[in-house]
C-alpha cells in the first residue's frame, strides 16, 4: 500500500480560515481529495495546525494534482492559499507494508 500525505502548515491564528478555505473549493471549480481533509489541530508527533490530504496511491495523487491545477480559478485559489499557509508545508512518500 502506498500513502501520499501533503501537509498544509496554517499561519498563526489562520487555522479555521484555512479549514474553511479549502472546504470551499468546490465552489471555485476545484477538487477535493479524493479522501477529503484531516485537520491536525494538536499532536504530539508533527506541527500543530496542519491540514493534511492522504491520498492512497501515487497515481491518484498525480490525478487530482493535475484536475487541480487544470481548473481555471487554481491561481486565484493557489495565491490565497500562500495568504494562509507558512512557506514549504510537506509533502511525504510511504509504501507500506502490512504484515500479519
Amino acid at each position: 500500500m502506498q500513502v501520499i500525505r501533503f501537509a498544509l502548515q496554517a499561519k498563526n491564528g489562520c487555522t479555521n480560515e484555512l479549514v474553511e478555505w479549502v472546504k470551499s473549493w468546490p465552489d471555485y471549480g476545484l477538487p477535493i481529495p479524493p479522501h477529503g481533509w484531516r485537520v491536525y489541530w494538536h499532536t504530539q508527533f508533527s506541527p500543530w495546525d496542519v491540514v493534511v490530504n492522504e491520498i492512497e496511491s501515487l497515481a491518484e495523487h498525480e490525478a487530482w494534482w493535475k484536475e487541480w491545477w487544470a481548473a481555471p480559478r487554481a491561481p486565484e485559489v493557489a495565491e490565497k492559499l500562500g495568504e494562509l499557509t507558512e512557506r514549504g508545508g510537506g509533502g511525504e512518500f510511504w509504501a507500506v507494508e502490512v504484515l500479519k
